[in-house]
C-alpha cells in the first residue's frame, strides 16, 4: 500500500466529521427562536398547598409532570407567558387539584380554571388527568395568540 493510500482512510474521515460539525452547527434559526414557538410557562403552588408533607408530594409529582412536557418550557414567572397556580387540597379520602390559567400581561385576569378531583387510590391517573387538562388549555390559548399575530414558524 502506498502513503497516499494509507492516509485515504483517515482523510475520508475528516471529510464525514466535518460534514457532521457543519450539519450540528446553528444557523439562521437559534434554538431560542425555535422555542418561542413553544408556550413558557410559570407554575405558582398554593402557600396552603405546600405545608403538609403529603401535600407537598402531590405538589412534587405534578411538578414533575409540568418539566417532563415537551409541549412548553416552563420558565421563571418574570420570563413567563402564561401562569398556571395551583391548588391542592385533600379531604376525607378525596383529592381536589384546582389551577387558574392566565397571561402575564393581565395576571388577574383568569382565562380558565380546571378542577380535577377524585379518591387518593388513582392518585397518579388523577395527577396526569390534571396536567393533561392543563396542557391542552394552555396550548390551545397559545396558538389563539400566535393565529391574532399571524406568526408562523416559517415568518421568523
Amino acid at each position: 500500500m502506498t502513503v497516499a493510500g494509507r492516509w485515504r482512510p483517515l482523510w475520508l474521515t475528516l471529510i464525514v466529521v466535518a460534514l457532521l460539525v457543519l450539519a450540528w452547527w446553528p444557523g439562521q434559526q437559534t434554538s431560542q427562536q425555535v422555542a418561542d414557538y413553544k408556550p413558557q410557562v410559570a407554575v405558582l403552588y398554593d402557600q396552603a398547598s405546600s405545608e403538609q408533607r403529603a401535600l407537598r408530594e402531590h405538589a412534587n409529582d405534578i411538578n414533575n409532570r409540568f418539566h417532563e412536557r415537551h409541549e412548553w418550557r416552563v420558565v421563571s414567572e418574570e420570563r413567563a407567558q402564561w401562569l398556571i397556580r395551583v391548588s391542592i387540597a385533600q379531604h376525607d379520602n378525596k383529592l381536589y387539584l384546582s389551577a387558574d390559567i392566565s397571561a402575564t400581561e393581565a395576571p388577574q385576569q383568569r382565562l380558565e380554571r380546571i378542577e380535577v378531583e377524585g379518591d387518593r387510590a388513582v392518585i397518579s391517573e388523577l395527577h396526569q388527568r390534571f396536567v393533561a387538562a392543563i396542557r391542552d388549555q394552555v396550548i390551545n390559548f397559545h396558538q389563539q395568540r400566535l393565529q391574532a399575530q399571524k406568526v408562523t414558524p416559517d415568518t421568523v
